[in-house]
């Protein structure tokens, strides 16, 4: 094999075809239609962390995570991951409503990510402010729900 090939290995892009479809759970919009009473451009700033973020994470890992920070979306241990299901959340949202602030919102997004059917589902999103911890209940119910499919 020579030198080129090995590069193109390490630094194409083994999943460009490949695509993440994500869903929203009736208890995140909840959330969500909360938040935007404070955060007017949530909606599209999620749209913004779904293409530069949450897809970079999932579809280019395996290239190093190079695009992305190891800090902002981490996985949630001890809550009933398996290897279909794998629970994250992201540390760091951007908001355009607040200026100053940059990626220090305050904001936490909860999602489950089942690699086989590249689907990710939103959970939960909350101000950290208002809420220490993720709702561990509603993350247990959902994984229990998609143990029976």
């Amino acid at each position: 094999m020579n030198n080129k090939h090995k590069q193109e290995k390490i630094t194409g892009n083994p999943h460009a075809n490949e695509t993440i479809k994500f869903v929203q759970i009736q208890a995140f919009k909840k959330d969500l239609k909360k938040l935007q009473k404070k955060f007017r451009t949530l909606g599209q700033d999620l749209k913004i962390l779904e293409k530069y973020a949450i897809t970079l994470f999932h579809l280019y890992k395996q290239i190093e995570n190079r695009y992305i920070s190891s800090n902002t979306i981490v996985e949630i241990k001890g809550i009933g991951n398996t290897e279909n299901i794998k629970i994250y959340k992201v540390r760091k949202i951007a908001s355009r409503s607040i200026k100053s602030k940059g990626s220090r919102t305050g904001l936490r997004l909860i999602y489950a990510y089942l690699p086989e059917q590249g689907t990710i589902y939103y959970l939960q999103i909350y101000l950290k402010a208002d809420r220490n911890i993720e709702d561990r209940k509603r993350i247990k119910e959902f994984v229990r729900g998609r143990g029976k499919e």
